[in-house]
């Protein structure tokens, strides 16, 4: 029982997690402005995203790879397009 809980809660905060970069990269593209978002906390969580999906490659779990994977895809989205729209403005 504890195990499916402890998979639920991992599936779920993945996709949540996946999920709550949408709106930014929306609102990135539409807008075709970064005014106002910090590039530093962007390059900053990268880092932290690779060194995760790093720990999850060791770990071996398809799980975790899978959504340190899209955990780190999505945030180098918005780092992209963050870099993009402040060297435009």
């Amino acid at each position: 029982m504890w195990n499916s809980i402890v998979w639920l809660a991992g599936v779920s905060a993945s996709l949540l997690l996946g999920v709550s970069y949408i709106p930014q990269i929306l609102r990135l593209f539409k807008e075709k402005s970064a005014a106002g978002i910090s590039l530093s906390f962007w390059l900053i969580l990268d880092a932290s995203l690779v060194m995760l999906f790093i720990l999850a490659l060791d770990a071996g779990q398809r799980n975790l790879i899978a959504a340190q994977g899209l955990n780190l895809g999505l945030a180098l989205v918005v780092t992209a397009q963050v870099l993009y729209y402040k060297r435009r403005g």
